[in-house]
């Protein structure tokens, strides 16, 4: 069998909860890994238009927004049509620091949704010692 317990670290960046406004998540210190998966789990979705995008950094302090040729697949636009939904999108950049952003639109009671940055392909395994 095959054993990806021990090639991936799971980490939140963007809490769960219902969000009605613009938010960044927490940093994930990919230090040691090669590449992320970007996991959205959704709950209900009340209205409003919630994009999800991820920021890089070097050092933890100056952030940008990671270029499309850095990102495997798309980052999501949730709305009320994707309730109970996951999302997942990949990072093959090189910056140390990954922190997933949501900017609301139109939202009055917002939507249940986080975001897991699920760092792998670990230079030193096991990762989840």
């Amino acid at each position: 069998m095959r054993d990806l317990y021990h090639d991936l670290k799971p980490e939140v960046s963007l809490h769960f909860a219902a969000h009605t406004s613009t938010d960044t998540g927490d940093a994930v210190d990919l230090q040691g890994y090669e590449g992320a998966l970007i996991i959205v789990p959704t709950g209900t979705i009340t209205d409003g238009t919630h994009t999800i995008s991820l920021l890089e950094s070097d050092d933890n302090s100056s952030y940008s927004a990671v270029s499309s040729d850095d990102i495997l697949g798309e980052a999501p636009e949730i709305d009320s049509n994707d309730d109970d939904t996951v999302f997942s999108f990949g990072y093959i950049g090189t910056k140390r620091y990954l922190k997933v952003k949501v900017t609301v639109a139109n939202a009055n009671s917002g939507g249940i949704y986080g975001a897991l940055v699920i760092k792998g392909f670990p230079r030193h395994a096991p990762a989840n010692s």
